[in-house]
């Protein structure tokens, strides 16, 4: 089994090093480059510690389900399933 680490970066201004973190964006992640690495924008820290950690747990979902990665709504059931209800408004 290969030896992975996970790394949470924290973008702290929009103009950082991502065109992603554009203003509407809360969090990022790659599936399938091999990084294993998540991105938390401005906008997540902004809109506090609930929606900061329903972002790591939207991200990580992305991440463990590399048979569809891109599956949104599977996405939100995980931050649901965690306690995070529409807490990024």
């Amino acid at each position: 089994m290969p030896n992975h680490s996970l790394k949470i970066r924290v973008e702290i201004d929009n103009d950082a090093n991502s065109e992603l973190c554009d203003g509407w964006t809360y969090g990022y992640t790659f599936p399938n480059d091999g990084n294993w690495d998540i991105w938390v924008c401005p906008l997540a820290c902004r809109h506090g510690r609930w929606c900061l950690g329903a972002t790591i747990i939207h991200e990580l979902f992305h991440e463990c389900h590399q048979d569809n990665p891109w599956d949104e709504e599977k996405a939100k059931g995980a931050e649901k399933a965690c306690g995070f209800i529409d807490v990024c408004l």
